[in-house]
């Protein structure tokens, strides 16, 4: 049977253990948070209508007439 010193002990263990992984959370939140701004990187201006789209993805083109024509 665990005393009431070793089970204070487990305690303080368990809620070190919970801070730590907290903290280690955290970092790996703010590290995504920095390497967010380099999506933004991955988009390809279209030369025809100015419209940012993602890389390699084809898209619609709407002239000022509001037609549209596929750009590949």
């Amino acid at each position: 049977m665990l005393s009431f010193g070793k089970f204070l002990l487990v305690g303080v263990v368990v809620l070190a253990v919970a801070a730590y992984t907290r903290q280690k959370k955290a970092e790996r939140a703010r590290a995504e948070a920095r390497r967010r701004p380099a999506v933004a990187a991955e988009l390809d201006r279209c030369p025809i209508c100015g419209v940012y789209h993602a890389a390699g993805e084809p898209h619609t083109c709407e002239d000022d007439d509001g037609s549209t024509r596929r750009k590949s």
